[in-house]
């Protein structure tokens, strides 16, 4: 049971600490956005909650590289666990870029949802960052595998905590507005969420290519390379 657990746990803590990211976001916009209320609660909810359903589909898709790479490494393939982590972000990116498209076109028809039209506006001026940081949260997951894979899923962990503290300081600048600075209320709160989400990924890209070695080959992805090995990749998934 225990040796589970220490498997989980990186896993289980790093997606606890991704969603801490939204608790932190809500809690800031909640004490610190009065002059629309609950307006701004809601508003943010609704984009969170796009924002999940978008990675829920991804983590789906991209649920095959948990069992694929390790097993590419512990064969003794690591050129076939690149050729997996090629791919894996290559399809991070791309289902990343699709939802974003359905989630902005979804919020052009949010006027008819029959949602107050406070809520709607604060929604669209949270969307945007929020959105933006799919690829982001997309690619980290890719990179925490490939680092978890490789026995260094502390350096995730670090990463995590690191991102999670950005992102407490970037909200008491943006929103709380300290020492008489301006607030930008549930926009700052969207773009310390989009700028500490874009710090962790920059924490885990290099040491996960580095883990896998020879990271100039990371980036090239053929044609026959992604159908082959996204269709490994999806039937796990």
């Amino acid at each position: 049971i225990f040796s589970i657990f220490r498997l989980a746990f990186p896993v289980i803590l790093s997606q606890f600490l991704v969603l801490l990211m939204q608790v932190v976001d809500l809690h800031f916009i909640g004490h610190y956005v009065n002059d629309v209320g609950p307006a701004a609660l809601s508003g943010v909810g609704m984009v969170n909650s796009l924002q999940g359903f978008g990675l829920v589909i991804g983590f789906g898709f991209l649920a095959g590289l948990e069992y694929r790479v390790p097993h590419a490494l512990g064969e003794g393939k690591p050129a076939l666990a690149q050729e997996y982590a090629r791919v894996g972000a290559f399809l991070a990116v791309a289902l990343a870029l699709i939802w974003m498209a359905v989630a902005f076109g979804a919020m052009e028809f949010a006027d008819s949802w029959g949602l107050p039209p406070d809520s709607i506006d604060q929604s669209k001026k949270f969307q945007f960052p929020i959105l933006l940081s799919l690829p982001s949260v997309m690619l980290f997951m890719v990179t925490r595998i490939i680092l978890q894979a490789t026995g260094r899923a502390q350096m995730v962990t670090f990463a995590l905590v690191g991102a999670n503290v950005l992102n407490v300081l970037l909200n008491l600048a943006l929103v709380s507005g300290p020492f008489g600075w301006p607030r930008f209320g549930v926009v700052g709160s969207a773009w310390a969420t989009f700028f500490s989400l874009t710090f962790l990924l920059a924490l885990v890209a290099l040491p996960a290519l580095r883990a896998l070695g020879h990271p100039h080959s990371i980036a090239r992805v053929s044609a026959p390379e992604l159908r082959r090995t996204a269709k490994n990749l999806l039937r796990v998934g």
